[in-house]
Formats: C-alpha cells, sequence, structure tokens
C-alpha cells in the first residue's frame, strides 16, 4: 500500500510532463509579472492576470500559470520581481521551456494610463510583437485586453472581427 502513491504520483508527473512537451516549442508562452510606474504594482499584476487567461483562452497556444512559473523560478531560485527587460526575459523563459515571453508595463502619466507590453522571442531575444494602450481611466484597461492578446500574437483583434 505505502508503495502505490509514490507511483501514482510519478505517474502524474510523467503525464504533466508529456503535456507540456506535447505542445511545439513555438506555442508556448509565458507572462511575466507587469511593472508598475507611478502605480501600485497590484493593478499591474492583475493587468498581466488577465492578459495571461486570455491568451490561455486562445486555441493552440499554452501559457504557463502563474503559480507553475513562480514555482519553477522558485526552484531555480530566482525571483521574478523586476523583470520587465528582454535580456531577463530571455533568461526566464529559457527556464521554463516557452519559446515566448510577454513583459509588459503599466504607467500613469499625468491623467492618462499607459498600458505597453511586448512578446519576446526566446530563442533571439528580439522583440517581434508590441502593443501599447492609452487611457483616461484604469477600469476602460480591462476592456483592451482581448485586444492586446490579439496583437501580441499577430492575430485580428476581436473589434476588427466584428
Amino acid at each position: 500500500m505505502s508503495f502505490r502513491i509514490p507511483i501514482v504520483i510519478a505517474a502524474l508527473l510523467l503525464l504533466t510532463i508529456q503535456s507540456v512537451f506535447a505542445v511545439p516549442l513555438d506555442k508556448r508562452l509565458a507572462v511575466l509579472p507587469f511593472d508598475g510606474r507611478m502605480i501600485e504594482d497590484e493593478y499591474a499584476k492583475t493587468l498581466s492576470d488577465l492578459l495571461r487567461n486570455e491568451l490561455g483562452s486562445i486555441a493552440d497556444y499554452q501559457v504557463i500559470d502563474r503559480t507553475n512559473m513562480e514555482t519553477i523560478l522558485k526552484e531555480q531560485q530566482i525571483q521574478l520581481h523586476d523583470c520587465t527587460d528582454s535580456s531577463c526575459a530571455v533568461r526566464f523563459g529559457e527556464i521554463l521551456n516557452v519559446r515566448w515571453i510577454v513583459v509588459g508595463t503599466l504607467s500613469k502619466f499625468g491623467k492618462k494610463y499607459l498600458f505597453i507590453t511586448r512578446r519576446v522571442d526566446v530563442q533571439t531575444g528580439q522583440i517581434v510583437q508590441t502593443s501599447q494602450f492609452r487611457s483616461d481611466s484604469m477600469e476602460s484597461l480591462i476592456d483592451v485586453i482581448p485586444n492586446v492578446a490579439a496583437e501580441l500574437l499577430g492575430l485580428k483583434s476581436p473589434s476588427e472581427q466584428s
């Protein structure tokens, strides 16, 4: 009876690993927590969570869950804090075994909010896609998340499809 638990755990771990590698590398991505500038980091992190969920809803792409990402990086003794540049994103992407890393910032500039995101190719370190939105309110930035996801993946935005 005591041998069954380790066997079950090993089997579940093997299935998890197989499912990760079943998705081609060019369809795997991670979204790092966004940086807040002149604004509370929690708002920026919330937008990164919303974008992660939106990207995960797009067929063909596998998005690394934030909790799993934090666990993997913690095992490697790496912190997620303050990683918004391409070189840091590339290092994280290699560890997470993804092809794409999304980084971004949420800033308040005067009375305007600015939401900037970039998709970085982990293999080359190049920024391959960007998205930028301005708004008078933070709440309206939530409404552009589907457009941001589409732009980052080079797809037609939902507003262009209607």
